[in-house]
């Protein structure tokens, strides 16, 4: 059992730090008394910012905080997203430092938390006033870009003209190969509608704007998309939409010039058919979801691990409009989708503009849904408010993951534009645009869109337009104005690449991102002149070839397949060269440091990421590829990292005799000193060992003079969280900056939960934070990014230490993959184990065979 022998995240990691904005706000209450303890450790303002720290114990059951600040009288939610708790997520610890920075703040400024706690509800605690430090800075966040705004509103018609299967990556894969290979411009886009690209935009990304018109092609997932060019090249038009999935937001377009005539969207005329009756309303949809709490907790496949408001004790509520509606007499249908939090039954009550509907019940960390007919006139044009609040005391507790309505809606244009479905044999109005160039396409076939002809705008009095289609079959129509045109989020080149050529032939593959393209070649070249056939891919191109454009780690599981199945040569080693995270869309606004996507993976306790998975072709558990990651974000990631494997790789020859150490825990669950001795016995006799356990006196010290030393492996066993070895007070993030061995590098194995959760975009992880120092540390780490069990690992841990004594493989990623394939039934150790580092980091130099004697 977990309770038994699993590695609970148990002490301070490292500070962490939020970024402000605007929230919800929750009315307060307590239900009872709290087990928690939360003190504030300093509330310092500079010149130009403001910032609050506190330390929490005991958080088990706190699932996050929200930061308000005084404001004349009133106090003001300023943090975007709740700040997450140990309840929703495994890889903040019960007892945790964290930071909030507040841009707006000044000296004086007061500041309060929210709690929000299972078993106690709402409350707040005592309020902090900042004091001038002229030292104080906010921390610069890099690779800050614009954050996903967490929340998807859209006011939609029943059926929408995009192609079905918007967040299914089909298509044709040969054309897309076809596609990347060719020089010409890729367009994102995250919003739908009617899209213009100039000429220039297309010339400046590459794209060769003097090719014959008639050639120019549009392509998205392999399929080519219609388009409007005119005579003189001047833009295009085509009908565009982004995506909507965990990774991405942003669908792509590729234009290229290609063989032949590209296909063009033509014109259509429709016919005013039977009786001169006319439609006032059709049926459209308003979609809400908010996404600003991850919860690593819930464990739901490929689905996304962010969700909106708590639905717990205290009450909540959002508020929204529907646009364009309908107040005549009928019903709306209204679902709403709640996932559960807390383990236990759940009873959540909603109450639309004062209207109460029938609870939904729950369970555990499962999703509820449930629809409800309500009267229009129930429901506002403006100013709805959905109320929520749990039933069953203060341990029920939810998310709210979605809010749609579908409805009666007036013909009326919003952004000027309006998606609908024409009614048969009525004619329609559509009114409130601000242009009075009005096109009105027909989508009904989502691969052959036609303008409709013959329609004439005309003036509604004042400064908006209209324009009215006759009565016809049904169809799926898009009405837009020249205002309503979309702007791409970027026009860049197409690589091109012919990663899909059965030419290439490379055992030792980089993957990187471009950012670090100089500095990844620097590594091929260093595996290169070490024998190894070396190929370096950017990961755009990798995205490209094999995931449509779009940014998927299934895009890269697919290309190194493709690469096993059908290259010259196939690879035995990848690098990946860049960070990841589990927030790549930016909801938490921390920045996007999801530079070469992550595989989540859901394990026994909580989702997480498995590099091992991408190469795990036939889903059995193992890699068949041996991959490691350097988690870069800046280039000199990459060129220390570089220079660590050189410097150890340099010295191997006497690197065993710098001996091994052990650092374990308290007993508590499983006896991890003695775990520490049974592992080592599997190495050679002739390196020796240093132990120290963590209730030695002066343990820190002695720990980090023998790490000092440099010893050839260091490896932990016990209890941890993605920043400790069990306390703060033992060895966490803040102690790497004293490791002094940068010449004499160890190899480090860690046998705890979360040591190697890198995808948290702040802090680092300790394997992170060993990895990159550059002062001493770990040339590799190979630890866990979940939680796991120690009697699974140990057996994992002997092999690994039997086969770098005395094994045939004198390189990381073998011997990584050789020791896991020994545990039977352990797929969660299997998958979270991850390699920080080389992949075919030489680890012992393997003696030559002896001569034979003679006359033999």
């Amino acid at each position: 059992m977990k309770s038994r022998i699993a590695l609970f995240l148990l002490a301070i990691a490292a500070s962490v730090y939020f970024v402000p904005g605007t929230g919800a706000r929750f009315e307060s209450a307590k239900f009872s008394p709290s087990k928690a303890s939360i003190t504030f450790e300093s509330a310092l303002a500079g010149n130009d910012s403001a910032g609050i720290k506190w330390r929490v114990t005991n958080g088990y059951n706190i699932i996050g905080y929200n930061v308000y600040r005084l404001s004349g009288k009133d106090w003001t939610r300023i943090n975007p997203a709740m700040i997450p708790g140990s309840y929703v997520s495994t890889s903040t610890p019960a007892d945790f430092d964290f930071a909030y920075f507040d841009r707006e703040g000044e000296a004086g400024a007061s500041y309060r938390l929210e709690v929000v706690e299972v078993g106690t509800g709402n409350y707040f605690t005592d309020t902090v006033k900042t004091s001038f430090d002229s030292s104080f800075n906010a921390p610069v966040q890099g690779r800050l870009v614009r954050p996903g705004d967490g929340i998807s509103v859209k006011n939609v018609p029943e059926g929408h003209f995009f192609r079905e299967g918007q967040n299914e990556l089909t298509g044709s894969q040969t054309t897309q190969f076809w596609v990347a290979a060719q020089t010409g411009a890729k367009i994102k886009v995250s919003t739908e509608g009617l899209f213009k690209v100039s000429r220039t935009d297309l010339e400046n990304a590459g794209f060769d704007v003097n090719a014959p018109i008639s050639d120019w092609q549009l392509y998205n997932r392999g399929i080519e998309v219609p388009i409007i060019v005119p005579n003189d090249g001047s833009y295009i038009e085509f009908l565009g939409k982004g995506i909507d999935t965990p990774e991405s937001g942003e669908g792509v377009y590729f234009l290229v010039v290609g063989n032949s005539a590209g296909k063009r969207i033509g014109s259509r005329r429709i016919r005013n058919l039977r009786a001169p009756v006319d439609s006032q309303r059709f049926e459209g949809t308003f979609f809400r979801q908010n996404r600003f709490l991850y919860v690593s907790t819930v464990r739901n496949g490929l689905d996304g691990n962010f969700f909106g408001e708590v639905v717990g004790p205290t009450a909540g509520s959002i508020n929204f409009d529907l646009e364009g509606f309908n107040p005549g007499s009928g019903n709306a249908e209204l679902t709403i989708r709640v996932q559960g939090l807390s383990v236990s039954a759940h009873q959540s009550q909603f109450t639309i503009n004062g209207l109460v509907l029938d609870p939904i019940d729950g369970i555990n960390r499962s999703s509820s849904v449930k629809s409800f007919v309500i009267p229009n006139s129930s429901l506002l044009e403006t100013g709805n408010t959905l109320e929520f609040s749990s039933q069953l005391g203060g341990g029920d507790f939810s998310l709210l993951d979605t809010v749609e309505i579908k409805y009666d809606r007036n013909y009326i244009a919003s952004g000027d534009g309006l998606n609908f479905k024409s009614p048969s044999y009525r004619r329609s109005e559509i009114t409130g645009f601000t242009d009075s160039n009005i096109r009105v396409f027909d989508v009904s076939d989502t691969d052959d869109p036609k303008v409709v002809s013959g329609l004439a705008p005309v003036a509604e009095g004042g400064s908006t337009f209209k324009v009215k289609l006759p009565g016809y079959r049904s169809r799926d129509l898009f009405a837009v104005s020249d205002a309503g045109l979309e702007s791409a989020d970027s026009v860049e080149p197409i690589g091109p690449s012919s990663l899909s050529s059965t030419a290439n032939a490379a055992n030792y593959v980089i993957i990187t991102h471009p950012d670090f393209m100089t500095e990844a070649q620097t590594w091929e070249t260093y595996r290169s002149n070490e024998g190894y056939q070396t190929l370096v891919a950017s990961i755009e191109d990798v995205l490209d070839e094999f995931s449509f454009g779009e940014s998927t780690a299934e895009g890269i599981r697919s290309f190194l397949e493709y690469a096993e199945n059908s290259w010259a040569t196939d690879p035995d080693y990848v690098l990946l060269v860049g960070d990841g995270s589990y927030d790549p869309r930016n909801f938490e606004g921390n920045g996007n440091f999801n530079l070469m996507p992550i595989m989540r993976a859901d394990t026994l306790y909580e989702e997480t990421a498995s590099d091992d998975v991408i190469t795990d072709f036939n889903d059995d558990g193992l890699a068949e590829i041996a991959i490691g990651r350097i988690p870069a974000r800046i280039p000199s990631d990459v060129t220390d990292a570089l220079a660590k494997v050189t410097t150890f790789e340099s010295s191997l020859a006497g690197a065993p005799a710098r001996g091994s150490l052990c650092a374990s825990d308290h007993p508590v669950g499983y006896d991890f000193e003695a775990l520490c001795g049974r592992i080592h016995d599997e190495l050679p006799g002739t390196i020796p060992l240093d132990e120290v356990n963590r209730a030695d006196p002066n343990a820190k010290t002695t720990l980090l003079a023998s790490m000092n030393t440099g010893k050839y492996i260091v490896n932990y066993s016990g209890h941890g969280a993605s920043g400790i070895w069990a306390s703060t007070s033992f060895f966490g993030n803040a102690d790497v900056p004293s490791l002094t061995n940068s010449s004499d590098l160890s190899l480090f194995t860690m046998l705890t939960c979360l040591n190697g959760y890198f995808i948290r975009p702040i802090p680092d992880s300790l394997s992170e934070h060993l990895l990159k120092s550059d002062l001493g540390g770990g040339v590799a780490v190979w630890s866990s990014s979940g939680s796991t069990t120690p009697d699974v690992q140990e057996v994992m841990a002997k092999r690994f230490f039997n086969q770098l004594g005395s094994g045939p493989d004198d390189r990381l990623g073998d011997l990584v993959n050789d020791a896991k394939a020994t545990i039977i039934g352990g797929a969660d150790v299997r998958r979270s184990w991850v390699l920080l580092g080389d992949p075919a980091l030489k680890v012992k130099e393997i003696p030559p065979p002896k001569p034979p004697k003679a006359g033999s």
